[in-house]
């Protein structure tokens, strides 16, 4: 998790009216493939205010949860959790499977915001939600084969992996907080492996995509900034094992009125004062302090 900042709203009233923010946990990582294939990570929880009234001259704590590192050698990692008023919960870890059969110390250990996918093997289950209302997440899916579960998204279960097939990992969700038309996606889940011949492909959202049966059967990462899953890596014929690939890094994005300027601390940002009608957007990219002041 990176460090916790302060946030700093200040105006030339008591009250910033008209504030909207959308809150995303870091996506979890993908599993490793440890004599079969890896799971998809989940992906982060997404929480989306309305407008709200917020206080001046106030502290706000942020965190932006980063995204869980991929399985190298068994599962992957949680992702972190991100905080802006309220606090969003990170995608559950991906799974692996070993020659053995040996079946991991809990499913319910790789829930998150959106739960891990299922390691491969008939019969298993992912990952649940933990998300609460009104965030937004999904269980990871299942499996029935030597192809692993998809991580759930924010707009959708995991898929369930096959034995000819690695799972697609869940959707995400579009917002439109920033203005942008098509509204962005955000919050897919992870792909999951396969032994062979096909990993699963990424949820929609910037997620991982999971690594096919082949030479080169790493999943892929979940993109940083949208709190998507990474990938399940997947064994080959020749035996490599792949790697699952890393979560995506979480995200705070603030609206507020055009009359209003975000100005810089030591928070970092992808995106400052961006305008847009009536309205500005910043995306907060890394924790750190910011003041919301009168233009």
């Amino acid at each position: 998790m990176l460090s916790r900042r302060i946030l700093s709203f200040i105006a030339a009233s008591s009250e910033v009216e008209g504030v909207s923010y959308l809150v995303i946990a870091g996506g979890g990582g993908g599993g490793n493939a440890q004599g079969s294939s890896g799971s998809g990570g989940g992906a982060g929880e997404l929480l989306s205010l309305t407008p709200q009234t917020l206080d001046v001259s106030v502290d706000y704590n942020v965190t932006i949860g980063a995204g869980g590192a991929g399985g190298t050698s068994t599962y992957g990692s949680q992702g972190s959790n991100s905080t802006f008023i309220t606090l969003t919960r990170g995608g559950g870890r991906g799974i692996y499977s070993s020659d053995s059969g040996g079946v991991p110390p809990s499913e319910t250990s790789f829930s998150g915001g959106s739960g891990g996918g299922a390691r491969a093997g008939t019969g298993s289950t992912g990952g649940a939600s933990t998300a609460v209302s009104p965030g937004i997440g999904n269980a990871g899916g299942g499996s029935t084969g030597n192809g692993a579960g998809g991580g759930g998204g924010a707009g959708s279960i995991g898929g369930t992996g096959t034995t000819s097939t690695g799972a697609n990992g869940g959707t995400g969700v579009q917002n439109s907080i920033t203005g942008a038309t098509p509204a962005a996606f955000y919050a897919g889940g992870g792909g999951g492996g396969n032994y062979v011949p096909t990993g699963g492909s990424a949820g929609t959202g910037g997620s991982g995509v999971g690594g096919s049966g082949s030479n080169s059967g790493d999943g892929t990462n979940g993109a940083n900034g949208t709190g998507s899953g990474g990938g399940g890596g997947s064994i080959s014929s020749s035996s490599y094992v792949g790697n699952g690939g890393n979560g995506g890094s979480g995200v705070v994005i603030i609206r507020y009125p055009a009359a209003n300027t975000i100005v810089l601390g030591t928070a970092t940002a992808s995106t400052i004062d961006a305008t847009v009608g009536s309205f500005k957007y910043s995306i907060i990219s890394g924790s750190g302090t910011l003041q919301l002041q009168i233009a």
